[in-house]
């Protein structure tokens, strides 16, 4: 399936959104174009920022797992800002060593 028939079904409801493109000068307009207008599928990137003391967690985490690699740290944690389902998978895994 497309990406334009999912956001036409709204199978990618709250996680695209498509707008028209418009020209950024008179000129462009009246230059030689592919299309009149696209559309363009943006990714709806709004995540809180991952609080100082959900950090912490993982981090203990990572301690507790014997996590000592600083490139998968520094990987978990770029993945737990930019993305809330990761981060909250991180913290059940926390929140299950005793």
């Amino acid at each position: 399936m497309t990406l334009s028939t999912l956001i036409k079904k709204g199978g990618l409801y709250k996680l695209a959104t498509a707008i028209p493109a418009t020209a950024a000068s008179k000129e462009a307009c009246e230059t030689l174009m592919v299309a009149g207008i696209a559309t363009v599928a943006v990714a709806n990137t709004s995540i809180a920022p991952m609080p100082p003391d959900e950090e912490k967690v993982i981090l203990a985490w990572l301690v507790r797992i014997k996590e000592t690699d600083e490139a998968t740290i520094k990987s978990v944690l770029g993945q737990c800002r930019a993305n809330s389902e990761i981060r909250n998978y991180y913290l059940r895994q926390a929140g299950e060593i005793p």
